[in-house]
């Protein structure tokens, strides 16, 4: 990072690993290929203590076409992040007990 920022600036390292991190809702890691799936900061401290709701409540207004289209748009999303398919299934059964 040097020559990147003014020495002035103090720069503290987020991540602990140079094999995996994370950027925005993706997981990037290496293990002996490298590999993508979702991440979900809401899932880590100190986050992981806060109730948020995520998506409408199945009685609500919304139109039944409405909800099949937020399921089938958040299962694409993850097809498209998740490089191995047992990732895509663990958050899909995630997705879907919500």
């Amino acid at each position: 990072m040097r020559g990147i920022y003014p020495d002035f600036l103090r720069l503290s390292g987020e991540q602990d690993s140079c094999e995996k991190v994370s950027f925005l809702d993706t997981y990037v890691a290496f293990d002996g290929c490298w590999y993508t799936k979702i991440y979900d900061k809401r899932e880590h401290p100190p986050l992981s203590r806060i109730d948020a709701l995520k998506y409408p409540h199945p009685s609500c207004f919304i139109s039944e076409r409405a909800k099949l289209g937020i399921i089938t748009s958040r299962l694409h999303g993850f097809g498209r992040i998740c490089t191995r398919r047992s990732d895509f299934v663990e958050r899909t059964r995630m997705f879907l007990k919500e």
